[in-house]
């Protein structure tokens, strides 16, 4: 035998000889196969633990909702619908190697989900009352080869509206016939903007009603100009135009209606002109007001006069402006400037107001 066969054969019998150690030919176990919670037992028994659940939190199974042989989209985690649907969920695993061997579905709310199989990778709801419903969803999934079991659970909103729900504070119009979903995506939309119109009133001088014209994202592009997802229209200041599916793009639909609102009150009541120089505060006004935060930002972080002058869409420049501005004059101060855009540079209403100069506010 050879020297280098000597050292192999020598090397192989001291790592057996190690307490524990064994060679295995087999496949190798990946990272995302590897995090197994289950604490490890070096002491010998008869039979090996039983293996525990992984906690997974990335999405592990996908639930397709229909209703006469048509899917409904999902709208971001929320399904709208009408009152007296019926909907069949069908939950299915998205983990290649991973069965689906059982799915719970909890809910709080007037819909009950009902499991029509006997693992429970189908259910069925009746929606007979308007109202918002809270579904989770935990699915229990097995991989057969690794013996690695996952557990998930997912959060949805189930929103059913009848089809001739309106509210005082709001009326809805559509540019085209929009499809049944989008329809019930948009009557969603109704459950949460009365009290939104309420809550902003309490700042803001909006009009009591409000009108919501709907259309598809593309005639809002032609509307309301490229990359915008909703707007309100100087000539018809009290309208909002959105898309059917607002949320689905850059803003969640809250803070867009937030966002329009605020542009309304500007309009109605501020006597707001939407002019170049001003573009900066208005927009940072309706930044401001759809985070619903109003924090108070450091006055060092403010941004160059010459970025905010040429404003090319920087809305976080420009709400940063506006919550220094807050900080330090009050938000009635802001309010007075902008009332002062139809005639006034802002150069010219910052002196009205605060009686400092717009160079000097922010530190030039």
């Amino acid at each position: 035998m050879s020297n280098q066969w000597r050292v192999i054969f020598f090397v192989l019998i001291l790592v057996l000889s190690l307490p524990g150690s064994v060679i295995a030919a087999g496949p190798v176990t990946t990272a995302q196969h590897a995090t197994d919670p289950t604490s490890s037992n070096t002491t010998e028994t008869s039979e090996p633990p039983d293996p525990q659940p992984i906690q997974q939190s990335s999405t592990s199974f996908d639930i397709t909702p229909t209703a006469d042989n048509e899917t409904i989209p999902w709208r971001q985690d929320r399904l709208p619908v009408f009152v007296g649907d019926t909907v069949r969920f069908q939950a299915e695993s998205t983990l290649d190697g991973y069965e689906l061997v059982n799915v719970s579905w909890k809910t709080s709310g007037p819909a009950n989900v009902t499991p029509t199989t006997e693992n429970g990778s189908t259910a069925l709801t009746q929606f007979e009352t308007h109202g918002k419903t809270t579904l989770q969803v935990t699915t229990t999934l097995h991989n057969e080869l690794f013996d690695r079991t996952i557990e998930q659970s997912s959060t949805y909103t189930l929103i059913a509206t009848s089809d001739n729900f309106a509210v005082d504070e709001f009326s809805v119009s559509f540019e085209d016939p929009p499809s049944r979903w989008d329809t019930a995506a948009v009557y969603a939309h109704l459950h949460d903007v009365p009290e939104m119109h309420h809550n902003l009133s309490q700042r803001l001088p909006l009009p009591p009603r409000v009108n919501l014209a709907y259309m598809t994202y593309s005639e809002i592009q032609d509307r309301c100009g490229e990359g915008a997802y909703a707007c309100v229209d100087q000539s018809n200041e009290n309208t909002i135009y959105m898309p059917y599916d607002v949320g689905k793009y850059e803003a969640p639909e809250i803070t867009t209606y937030r966002h329009e609102l605020t542009h309304v009150a500007q309009f109605h009541g501020m006597d707001m002109s939407y002019r170049q120089q001003w573009r900066f505060i208005v927009e940072g006004h309706a930044e401001y007001e759809q985070s619903n935060q109003f924090n108070r930002r450091p006055l060092d972080e403010k941004p160059s006069p010459q970025e905010l002058r040429a404003f090319q869409g920087d809305y976080h420049a420009a709400e940063l402006f506006v919550s220094a501005f807050v900080a330090e004059y009050g938000y009635q101060s802001l309010r007075q400037m902008i009332e002062l855009s139809r005639d006034s540079s802002v150069d010219q209403a910052i002196q009205k107001v605060t009686n400092e100069s717009f160079n000097s506010f922010v530190r030039v």
